[in-house]
Formats: structure tokens, sequence, C-alpha cells
């Protein structure tokens, strides 16, 4: 709104090389706002809309977890034998190179932590 309005607002500043907009002036410069009623209803439909957005943020952050939490437990399940997937696996196709590329996992702050102090404890060991 006030980009819009920067033409005249020019007009009213003084100043050389820094134009200076004092209090009153810029107080009678005239802001529209929609009625109280119009403006209620606004905020009440984007409190409904990020409302929407939170619950579906709160819901895959969720899955992420029970995801992570499956295969970790997968994961020790084969390991530990609990699981053979020995005839699974000879059912896969072979991989390309272009499959092998690594993908860029995404990091908790407790694992960057993790990571850090791992490698301070490594360095006083050198």
């Amino acid at each position: 709104m006030l980009f819009a309005a920067r033409p005249s607002l020019e007009v009213l500043g003084q100043g050389s090389t820094f134009l200076e907009l004092s209090r009153s002036k810029l107080g009678m410069f005239p802001i529209p706002f929609p009625p109280l009623p119009e403006q209620t209803v606004i905020a009440e439909y984007l409190d409904a809309q990020t409302a929407k957005l939170d619950a579906a943020m709160a819901a895959t952050r969720r899955e992420i977890e029970l995801l992570r939490e499956y295969r970790e437990r997968l994961i020790a399940d084969v390991v530990t034998g609990k699981v053979d997937v020995r005839e699974i696996a000879a059912q896969l196709p072979e991989e390309t190179e272009e499959e092998t590329e690594p993908l860029e996992e995404e990091t908790t702050p407790t694992e960057e932590t993790d990571e850090e102090e791992s490698e301070e404890e490594t360095d006083g060991e050198e």
C-alpha cells in the first residue's frame, strides 16, 4: 500500500539528500482500511486456512516419524535375524548407476549436535 503511494509521500517529504516525513504529515496521509466486519471475515478465513495447513503439516511430520521408527525396527529385525529377506532380495531388480546416487537425508537438530560432538571427540584423540 505505501509503495503504491510513494509518489504522494515524496511530495510531502522535506530535505535535499534524504527525504524526511514528519509525523504530522504522515498522520494526515489517508490509509484506507476495510470496515471492521470485513476485517473480521478476512481474519477468520485466514485463521481457518492456517489451521488446515498446520494440521496437514502435523500429520506429515507424524507420518515421517512413524516411517523412521518402522525403518529402524525393520533394520534391527533384519540384522538380528528376526526377518529373513533373502528371498525378497533375490527378486529385486539389479541397480543401475543412476539409482545408486545417495539421497540427501534431512538431519534433525539432535543428529547435528551428535555429529559435532563426535567430531570434537575425535579431534581431541589425534
